[in-house]
């Protein structure tokens, strides 16, 4: 019951992403985008019309694998309510997870962008949750951290017999905040393709030469609405030699980048193991092992898309 529950748990995080992170931006690349605005469907019509329709797949397997998970009760230690309590909990995952996918979505018009923003959006979230309860909870030494309410990775274990007859309530509070947190995302999608009917017959709309956006795009070099120029010699003997190198860092004007990423990685590593053995007596590696893992999953994905 637990392996089926950590595994349904990142398959509901990734499978929301998946399904919904290419629905908006697809209809921008394509140009019909302007065309649904055109039925008689309202902003928000449209946004819950792509959320219903890209997930529905992925919540019919969530729901097909409960009789699975209800095997473990001619084993014992497992209730009826405990598992309706993790599907309840897998179904808000997923409905986070895809919100999130529909906000990046519509940010983007490119799919690699988007799927690789929106797991990176969705880390951000994790980790940002993850370091800010640690703060309250050591620093601070609060017993229960209201920033650990957000994360939706802690709803199936507060699912569980254990600890929601222990505290029940850390289970609906956790539930409700995430469920908050995935309705504020499909607010700011709508938001965002609100803007994008009012500008989708007026041309592609582009940045401002003054405002901050366009000035940070040329510091980096970044060419946001021009054709990108042939590869220069350097570039294609770094296409021969190193290609993994020149697949990481065709998008940019700045080859470097890569090797910086890296270093930067194994310096937040290295920092991690050192924090680790400061805070506690013996030495723990866990840490160190769960960013590496991340980064492996990072570097994989980038290379992949």
């Amino acid at each position: 019951f637990g392996i089926l529950s950590f595994l349904l748990t990142w398959a509901c995080i990734i499978g929301g992403l998946m399904a919904t992170v290419d629905t908006l931006s697809e209809e921008k690349r394509q140009g019909a985008i302007g065309l649904l605005f055109l039925t008689p469907l309202n902003n928000l019509d449209l946004i819950l019309g792509k959320l219903a329709g890209a997930t529905l797949t992925v919540a019919f397997g969530v729901i097909a694998v409960t009789p699975i998970l209800a095997i473990t009760l001619a084993m014992g230690g497992v209730t009826q309510g405990g598992i309706w309590r993790l599907l309840l909990s897998l179904l808000t995952i997923l409905f986070f997870s895809s919100s999130a996918g529909l906000l990046v979505s519509s940010l983007h018009e490119d799919a690699s962008k988007s799927f690789l923003y929106s797991i990176g959006f969705v880390i951000a979230w994790l980790a940002a949750v993850g370091f800010g309860d640690w703060i309250l909870s050591v620093v601070l030494t609060q017993s229960i951290s209201p920033i650990a309410f957000l994360n939706p990775t802690t709803l199936p274990r507060f699912s569980r017999d254990a600890s929601f007859s222990i505290a029940p309530e850390r289970f609906w509070q956790t539930l409700m905040c995430v469920s908050a947190a995935g309705s504020i995302f499909l607010v700011a999608a709508t938001q965002i393709t609100a803007r994008a009917r009012r500008g989708a017959f007026g041309g592609r709309r582009s940045s401002k030469p003054g405002s901050w956006f366009a000035r940070l795009r040329s510091r980096l070099g970044v060419d946001s609405g021009r054709e990108r120029t042939p590869a220069t010699t350097e570039r294609r003997r770094t296409l021969e030699q190193k290609p993994v190198v020149w697949l990481g860092t065709r998008g940019t004007d700045h080859p470097s980048l890569l090797r910086w990423a890296v270093i930067l990685v194994m310096i937040v590593m290295v920092g991690a193991s050192l924090a680790t053995s400061l805070i506690s007596s013996s030495y723990q590696v866990a840490p160190v092992i769960v960013i590496g893992f991340f980064v492996n999953l990072l570097l994989k994905f980038w290379v992949g898309v």
